[in-house]
Formats: structure tokens, C-alpha cells, sequence
């Protein structure tokens, strides 16, 4: 088992959670999620989506495999 050390800091703006993490070895990594009720998926998606933008990043650079993958890659073990 491997061990992520990481520091968090939690925000929420508007209608968004957003989580700064800090990854060791790993740099720095943001995930924005809509808060409350959602009743159209698509355009609670597309509203994220703008709101990523608006804060001034790409959301096309996504990476969704989790750190401890991420961990290992970046030590030649995947």
C-alpha cells in the first residue's frame, strides 16, 4: 500500500466546492465540483465547466486516475 502525502484546502464560491490539493512528488491539483441539488447533469457539467475556465484553467487538462497511480507512474512502476 502506498501512502499520499498530501495537504487540502477547501473553498466555495458560488455554487462550487473547490479543493486545492497539494501532492508531494506530485505538484499542486484542483477539483471543482458543483454543490446542491443537480437536476440536469449536462448543464450542471457545462456550468463547471465554465467556471474552470473563468478561474483561469483548462479543464481539457483533466487527469482522473488518482494520485497513487499517478505516484507510480512518475517512479517507473506502470
Amino acid at each position: 500500500m502506498r501512502t499520499v502525502d498530501k495537504t487540502r484546502e477547501s473553498y466555495l464560491i458560488e455554487e462550487f466546492e473547490i479543493e486545492l490539493d497539494r501532492v508531494s512528488e506530485l505538484g499542486t491539483f484542483v477539483e471543482v465540483e458543483a454543490v446542491g441539488e443537480v437536476e440536469n447533469r449536462g448543464r450542471t457539467y457545462e456550468k463547471v465547466i465554465r467556471f474552470v475556465r473563468e478561474i483561469g484553467l483548462d479543464p481539457e487538462n483533466q487527469d482522473n486516475n488518482g494520485y497513487v497511480l499517478l505516484l507510480m507512474k512518475k517512479k517507473g512502476f506502470v
